[in-house]
């Protein structure tokens, strides 16, 4: 054991006693132990009696940077009283998420400097710790420890950008949440970039964490309303810039009216008929689609102001026509198109006298030609339509079962005064419709034949 430095009193004067003790534990054999001294004594007199003892070697730790943030760093230094030896960074203790530089002196030992790097993405705390008799002073000494807390704040904020309605009608509004992962300071209604209307001011109800807006969409807009956040226009709390998002909801703000109608045969309603709302023509794209009820009825509830469209009635057998209704352009309200009736067909036969013309064309020196057709049982009535194709002027001429009540057993009808209705070698067309006793039409033929007069 290696003595240095004490003090003995001796009333009021002291010795100072500097010794180079060294006691032998273990003396040769058939010896006692020995204590070998050298001393060196100093007077002193001032003060009365007093006994000196060494210090112990102690440790204070400390830090650049108490609460660290994401791309921060922090200096962490361990300050000792006297020089210690054999200090390294084997001797620091503690929990910390990050990385702790190798430790490095520029004083001889007493001062030892690191760099603690933290991990990013980490909310919570970094300890430092040395403990007691871990290191020795120049002399030997065991000296004492330390330790030290620091904050950590690395995680960055996220944010997630939520809407109470996805597709806004006319007249709707939404409610548009921004959902933070941590409180967010600083935003505000600027860090939005918004399209297809107005977001009203933002607010907060739990201290930044979620913040909410009312969104008005722009009347007559058929589209996409968009908002955005950028990267790095926030902070959290612990001034760490955050990430941002963005939202799309669709937008169908143009005043919509509904189109309904019913599809009857005669007076008895059709269930199960297509019905097809086509745009511009009856050979359109088609904008929707629906089928009659029971009821025969049929609704379109949402066609957009100015549509010109076209309802077509898709027969539910061959034995009907495919019956269209006319075009109509959509106004300030909603549309009903009444009754469509959908006739059954009636199939026609070649016009001559006295039977089917030979390529179409009738010569006859009658004043008079046949048209044959097949029956309808249904109808009361026939019209027989010409249409001459130069201008296509319109002759028509009625037959009714009063007059003619084998019509509807089939047998067809005439058309008179042909020379003075028709000129030769003029070509002309001519179809058939049968009307039941309500007016309704319920026959008709879906093709047309063509035929030329000739007359000697």
């Amino acid at each position: 054991m290696r003595l240095r430095h004490f003090f003995v009193a001796i009333g009021v004067v002291a010795l100072l006693i500097s010794c180079d003790a060294l006691a032998t534990d273990s003396p040769p054999a058939g010896e006692g132990g020995r204590l070998s001294l050298s001393l060196q004594a100093e007077l002193i007199t001032a003060g009365g009696p007093r006994l000196y003892v060494e210090p112990t070697t102690t440790l204070t730790i400390s830090a650049s940077d108490s609460d660290l943030t994401a791309g921060e760093t922090a200096t962490i230094t361990f300050t000792f009283s006297r020089a210690a030896t054999g200090f390294t960074n084997d001797d620091v203790l503690g929990s910390w998420a990050g990385t702790l530089g190798a430790i490095s002196t520029a004083d001889e030992g007493v001062t030892y400097t690191s760099t603690f790097t933290p991990n990013a993405g980490t909310d919570g705390t970094a300890t430092f710790s040395v403990a007691d008799d871990s290191y020795t002073d120049a002399d030997g000494n065991n000296g004492t420890g330390d330790s030290l807390n620091i904050e950590l704040s690395t995680g960055t904020p996220t944010l997630q950008i939520t809407t109470s309605d996805a597709d806004l009608a006319a007249g709707e509004t939404a409610t548009i949440t921004f959902n933070f992962s941590e409180a967010a300071t600083g935003f505000t209604v600027e860090d939005i970039i918004v399209s297809g209307g107005t977001l009203g001011a933002i607010s907060t109800a739990d201290e930044g964490v979620t913040y909410t807006s009312t969104f008005t969409p722009e009347a007559g807009t058929d589209g996409t309303a968009t908002f955005s956040v950028a990267d790095d226009s926030y902070t959290d709390a612990d001034g760490n810039n955050g990430t941002g998002d963005s939202l799309n909801i669709e937008l169908s703000t143009v005043p919509v009216y509904s189109v309904s109608g019913q599809v009857n045969y005669g007076v008895t309603p059709l269930s199960g008929v297509t019905v097809e709302l086509r745009s511009g023509s009856s050979t359109g794209p088609v904008m929707a689609t629906d089928t009659t009820g029971v009821d025969g009825s049929y609704v379109f509830p949402s066609v957009p102001l100015g549509t010109s469209y076209w309802v077509r009635l898709n027969a539910p057998s061959d034995d009907y026509v495919n019956w269209r209704a006319g075009n109509l352009t959509v106004e300030d309200e909603d549309v009903d198109r009444g009754t469509h009736y959908l006739p059954k067909v009636i199939a026609l036969s070649p016009p001559g006298y006295p039977s089917p013309a030979d390529g179409e064309t009738v010569t006859t020196s009658y004043d008079w030609i046949r048209l044959d057709w097949e029956g309808n049982p249904e109808a009361a009535d026939y019209q027989v339509q010409i249409n001459v194709t130069d201008g296509w002027e319109l002759i028509e001429q009625v037959w009714t079962n009063s007059l003619y009540p084998s019509y509807n057993a089939g047998s067809g009808g005439s058309l008179t005064d042909v020379a003075a209705q028709f000129e030769s070698g003029v070509t002309y067309s001519w179809s058939v419709r049968a009307i039941d006793s309500e007016g309704n039409e319920v026959g008709d033929s879906e093709a047309s034949y063509t035929f030329t007069i000739e007359t000697p």
